[in-house]
């Protein structure tokens, strides 16, 4: 314990650093310092704790500069609305103050409701075992370097969403958006919350949201279980 507290602060400003400098360009190591800190730091540590509510505003998700009659690699036309839709999507969930400002709400809820409408009619081909096993395959060398962000090309959009892995992202971070709109915790935004009549629609959503997931292959019931645990 002795040794402990003293070496916690430098071994906590020495990973910080660390992390600062290898930013996404190694998500294997950047995880293994978060879980070190996770094992070696009590839980009670504040240094834990986003104290401020502080968001990623920096996390952008570039587009591509799609047209009409542009081609997606199966060689059909993409559909330009719902691609930006899809990935416009990205902009609230890193920054989920502009959620609450007026009318932001009702847009993101349009904008759900189309990507599970989308995935209601699109069948999962790939199930997380399947990607597990594919990742299993990488060389240490290609893990090493792998992206802790998904390429957000258009030609890539058909492709992705037949992933159970891909989809499972990107409801879970619904949820969380969901949970910010349902509760901002922080005090100033405490009075910006949604109205009743937006809340309804909110808790309408999560609960599609919710049943996407549970869809979802493999052991959806249990993946949602474990979720809403956590969140």
């Amino acid at each position: 314990p002795g040794i402990r507290q003293k070496s916690q602060y430098t071994l906590l400003r020495t990973c910080n650093l660390l992390l600062k400098r290898l930013g996404s360009r190694d998500a294997l190591l950047c995880g293994r310092v978060l879980v070190f800190l996770a094992k070696f730091l009590p839980l009670t540590e504040r240094s834990g704790v986003n104290i401020h509510g502080s968001f990623n505003v920096n996390n952008l998700t570039p587009l591509d500069d799609v047209r009409e009659g542009d081609l997606d690699a199966e060689g059909r036309p993409v559909d330009v609305p719902f691609y930006k839709t899809f990935w416009g999507l990205q902009s609230w969930f890193a920054d989920p103050r502009s959620a609450l400002a007026p009318g932001a709400c009702d847009a993101i809820m349009i904008s759900m409701q189309a990507v599970l409408k989308r995935f209601r009619t699109v069948r999962v081909t790939v199930t997380g075992a399947s990607s597990i096993s594919s990742m299993s395959a990488l060389t240490s060398e290609s893990a090493s370097s792998s992206s802790v962000k998904y390429l957000s090309s258009a030609g890539l959009l058909p492709l992705q969403i037949r992933d159970a892995t891909f989809r499972r992202t990107v409801l879970v971070q619904c949820l969380i958006l969901i949970g910010w709109l349902e509760n901002p915790l922080l005090k100033d935004f405490v009075s910006k919350r949604p109205s009743e009549h937006a809340l309804v629609q909110i808790q309408s959503t999560k609960e599609k949201v919710m049943d996407t997931l549970r869809r979802t292959p493999e052991d959806g019931p249990l993946f949602v279980d474990a979720v809403s645990k956590v969140l």
